[in-house]
């Protein structure tokens, strides 16, 4: 069975996109390209674990008309190369990008969004069970694996999935995980790699309360 975005959805953030675009006429390039972003990113997000690449083209040319025509309206006496050397830039092999000269900003496109397909997880899987510890662990590590290229993925792999603070994988699939500075920013801490570990929630809040903290956790932390 292959899973693809319904239909009511996509045309539903299609309607969303039109209306921010039509209501802001006169807006500058990169407002503009503030607002859709966010709804852009959230909806390929939701929507990436499922058959959906060929909708992600298709929403994003649609997308393109919309953004064509707002630029068009901004300038119905000038010539359409002008129009599009103003608001459509090249970028590598892309000639189409929606960025006006010398803005800081660009429109997002759904393509550029990896589609991942969801693994399910085993009927007989218990995360309770320290028999299943092993699975559930390889599970997180092909998530990670996956999107090494995201800070937060790329020191889990550097952990081997471990919190520096209780010696411990995750407990179960999808338990949180906070990012702490082990040198704090007050100190002269910096937002660095080097500088930053993952913890356990639980083990997140231990490093800020005086109370619960194991004796040698500070040593952990330095050594992450």
């Amino acid at each position: 069975m292959r899973t693809r975005p319904a239909k009511s959805s996509v045309r539903s953030v299609k309607e969303k996109i039109r209306e921010k675009v039509g209501a802001r006429k006169t807006a500058k390039t990169d407002i503009l390209i503030r607002l859709l972003n966010p709804i852009i990113r959230g909806w390929a997000n939701y929507n990436r674990h499922v058959v959906s690449k060929k909708t992600f083209g298709k929403t994003d040319h649609d997308i393109w008309e919309m953004t064509w025509q707002w630029a068009k309206r901004r300038h119905p006496n000038k010539s359409l190369k002008w129009i599009k050397s103003k608001y459509f830039q090249c970028e590598g092999s892309r000639k189409w990008v929606f960025r006006e000269k010398g803005g800081n900003d660009r429109l997002t496109k759904m393509n550029d969004i990896p589609v991942r397909r969801h693994i399910k997880i085993r009927a007989d899987a218990n995360p309770y069970d320290p028999e299943w510890c092993d699975y559930f662990t390889e599970r997180e590590k092909k998530k990670h694996e996956r999107n090494v290229r995201s800070k937060r993925s790329g020191m889990w792999m550097r952990q081997h999935g471990i919190c520096p603070i209780c010696q411990l994988p995750p407990d179960g699939d999808g338990e949180l995980w906070d990012i702490h500075h082990i040198i704090p920013k007050s100190e002269g801490g910096n937002d660095g790699t080097e500088n930053l570990t993952l913890l356990h929630l639980t083990c997140h809040e231990q490093t800020h309360s005086a109370r619960g903290l194991p004796p040698d956790a500070s040593r952990r932390l330095i050594n992450a």
